[in-house]
């Protein structure tokens, strides 16, 4: 079901995505000129509507215990995507499902295992589930961003990256307009 935003909503979720742990409700407030008590209720609501789903720490699994981070690409029968997705969901090492719009390649799976070994148990799991593993990938990093049409007005982005080129010896030049 579909939920409306107004100005404050989407302020909010902007800077919850921005950073969840260092953000507070008198942060918000002063940025939008409504009281904390205002945010904070502002809040409860979105949780409640299911618009903010939760709060995650990301992990660098690597760092931690030198784990390694697998994307699954997998086809799910359409009609049985949702059920698959909560079952995969339950396979230990599993920390993401993903489901998508499409015919094929529809679930996306992310896990985690100490080795490769590991990560060929989920595999299989997942295809005891009848979920049909097309690809895998090592993940090697992620980054996540606010939407930023949810930020402040001329304060979202300093630039936009205009142009990628990859150059020979795994060098990158980044073409950007930046608004002053």
């Amino acid at each position: 079901m579909e939920s409306r935003l107004d100005d404050i909503d989407r302020r909010i979720v902007y800077e919850l995505m921005r950073d969840a742990r260092n953000t507070s409700a008198p942060t918000i407030a002063e940025q939008v000129n409504v009281s904390p008590g205002t945010i904070r209720n502002r809040i409860g609501q979105l949780e409640e509507r299911g618009i903010i789903r939760g709060y995650t720490a990301g992990v660098d699994f690597e760092r931690a215990d030198g784990h390694l981070v697998n994307l699954y690409v997998c086809n799910a029968p359409v009609s049985d995507r949702k059920s698959l997705a909560r079952e995969a969901s339950v396979v230990p090492g599993v920390v993401n499902v993903r489901e998508l719009m499409t015919g094929r390649r529809n679930l996306h799976v992310v896990a985690v295992g100490e080795n490769t070994e590991a990560l060929r148990r989920v595999a299989r799991a997942l295809s005891e589930l009848g979920i049909e593993v097309e690809d895998e990938t090592l993940v090697e990093a992620e980054t996540d961003s606010p939407y930023t049409p949810f930020g402040p007005e001329g304060d979202a982005v300093s630039g936009e990256a205009t142009a990628f080129v990859d150059l020979a010896g795994d060098a990158l030049v980044v073409d950007a307009t930046v608004h002053a």
